[in-house]
């Protein structure tokens, strides 16, 4: 049942950053619903339309993203205080640092937080790979299949979900 609804969570994911964009000072944030349950479309999360200032420049996007959500049914899934130290933007793929309070979510918390973390970056590039670093782990996803690779244990562990569109 667990594999089932991770299976189904990636393909809305994927799904959700490829939907109609817009002018080029909004952007969508995606964060997990208030019940995790209750989404749009029973979706554990959904996205926000914020207007930005400069889409170019990540690492202040991304930090407004970090503050949170402004809708109540919102919530950010990010320990306080996570910040974005980097974001290098290269041919494409996406590579983001952030601070060491995302170590202390573990398990599906960590999943769900750079799923969204990296469904909102999909929407703001054109990045085909994003990957999500800090001191204790590194996650890489993709977007036409997500690869989890998780170093954060004594050895690495890697698992794809492809999701046919």
């Amino acid at each position: 049942m667990k594999k089932l609804l991770c299976i189904l969570f990636f393909a809305v994911i994927l799904l959700l950053p490829g939907c109609g964009k817009e002018d080029e000072n909004s952007a969508h944030f995606y964060y997990p619903t208030q019940s995790l349950k209750s989404g749009p479309k029973n979706s554990i999360i959904a996205s926000e339309k914020r207007t930005v200032q400069d889409k170019s420049d990540l690492c202040q996007t991304l930090t407004l993203y970090l503050a949170g959500p402004a809708d109540d049914e919102l919530v950010s899934p990010f320990p306080a205080n996570t910040r974005v130290t980097d974001a290098i933007f290269e041919q494409d793929k996406l590579l983001i640092t952030l601070s060491d309070h995302i170590g202390k979510l573990e398990g599906i918390d960590q999943t769900i937080a750079c799923a969204c973390l990296a469904s909102t970056c999909f929407d703001l590039t054109d990045a085909q790979q994003i990957t999500i670093v800090s001191d204790s782990f590194s996650i890489s996803l993709g977007r036409n299949s997500i690869t989890l690779l998780d170093e954060s244990l004594s050895g690495s562990k890697t698992k794809t979900i492809n999701a046919e569109e």
